[in-house]
């Protein structure tokens, strides 16, 4: 199971974000690139990029942060937030993102979205985010009625191989994951996803560890990680099958 540490962008900045309101941005770092190196320090083989000004449809954006980003960390990123066409995701790609993360443009331009995925395969994830049943889109801003696991199910076959659920009421709140409702709803697609939203403890970690095997491809983790409950090298012996108790021990 991946560990993906998240770093999301606003104004050039490390924030956090609580349920996805931008009012109550919390910065972390002036430098996301140093956030990203300390994480790869401890061990982290992929990062999870997300340029909330471009997920928000705000002025500016974050674009030139996130290649120069692309261009000097060691391992694999994933990134996402205001890919709104192919032109972006192929942008990115072609600047040295492993993944890029598409939601808005699955649901709303479902043809650019298989042509994506037709020239790039693997490369092309779909982030599917959650508030109380239903899709969210525009950086968690507008809600459309459709059905959620017939749009996972098309989704699939389209030959998308990553798809990132996100509870939208858990995100950024420590409150803990929504850790049976991700597991059903990737029981009945019958696909394996990544996990995003209110991790909180190492304990959190291992419950993904011990029931998602088989459907839980990864999780991603933030503000525990910059709240300090526990550091990514002791994530990572978590999701290798240590004990919370046995990792929470461990130098940070």
């Amino acid at each position: 199971m991946i560990l993906f540490p998240a770093i999301d962008l606003h104004q050039g900045q490390c924030v956090r974000l609580t349920q996805g309101r931008l009012e109550d941005a919390k910065v972390y770092s002036p430098s996301p690139l140093d956030v990203a190196q300390d994480f790869i320090g401890q061990g982290a083989s992929w990062i999870h990029l997300v340029d909330l000004d471009g997920a928000m449809d705000l002025e500016g954006g974050n674009r030139a942060v996130i290649v120069e980003m692309l261009k000097k960390l060691p391992v694999q990123v994933q990134v996402g937030g205001g890919i709104r066409s192919q032109e972006d995701a192929e942008f990115l790609i072609q600047s040295g993102a492993a993944r890029v993360i598409v939601g808005s443009m699955a649901v709303e331009r479902p043809e650019q979205m298989q042509s994506l995925v037709r020239r790039w395969g693997g490369r092309i994830c779909v982030g599917v985010d959650v508030r109380d049943g239903r899709l969210a889109t525009r950086g968690w801003t507008q809600q459309v009625g459709i059905d959620l696991l017939g749009f996972i199910r098309e989704v699939c076959g389209w030959g998308v191989q990553h798809i990132i659920y996100t509870d939208i009421s858990r995100d950024g709140t420590l409150g803990g994951p929504a850790l049976e409702s991700t597991l059903e709803l990737a029981r009945t697609a019958s696909f394996r996803i990544i996990a995003s939203g209110g991790v909180s403890r190492l304990e959190d970690l291992a419950a993904y560890r011990d029931a998602g095997k088989g459907w839980i491809e990864g999780v991603i983790v933030g503000k525990a990680l910059y709240e300090n409950r526990f550091t990514v090298a002791q994530a990572l012996r978590v999701l290798q099958g240590i004990s919370p108790e046995e990792a929470s021990r461990e130098c940070p």
